[in-house]
């Protein structure tokens, strides 16, 4: 496979993958789980228990999920539409920040982030790897 989105999820997809949990991140009414992962959960504005789609305003709310319990976790052109700054002191000044603190801390080590910037024509894309001294 060259090229092209899906050789980045085939490239970066677990060996073991047969237990994996995937949350595609402000992913509407549809999930995706290009990583072909077991387990594939959705989180955006409104919920949706049909399709797996859980409700958390992101970059205001913590994710709901547990420290270290995702393999993958993605998000199609999200990052655009999460504010920089926001004068919300109860949820925080900062939702962007905030929400790349929240993919570091659901993640577990060695799990992959894949998000995805296409105005912009960016992927960025990044390994977990948490170092204990």
């Amino acid at each position: 496979m060259r090229g092209g989105i899906e050789a980045v999820h085939y490239k970066y997809t677990l060996a073991n993958n047969e237990a994996s949990i995937l949350v595609d991140s402000g992913c509407g009414l549809s999930p995706r789980n290009l990583f072909k992962s077991a387990t594939s959960i959705g989180v955006d504005l409104r919920a949706d228990k049909e399709n797996g789609v859980i409700k958390c305003n992101l970059g205001f709310e913590r994710l709901p999920f547990g420290s270290d319990s995702l393999d993958y976790l993605t998000a199609y052109d999200l990052l655009e539409h999460i504010p920089r700054y926001a004068d919300l002191p109860e949820h925080g000044n900062t939702p962007f920040i905030s929400l790349m603190n929240e993919c570091y801390r659901v993640l577990k080590k060695g799990g992959y982030s894949f998000l995805r910037r296409r105005s912009f024509h960016i992927v960025l894309h990044f390994r977990i790897r948490r170092i204990t001294i």
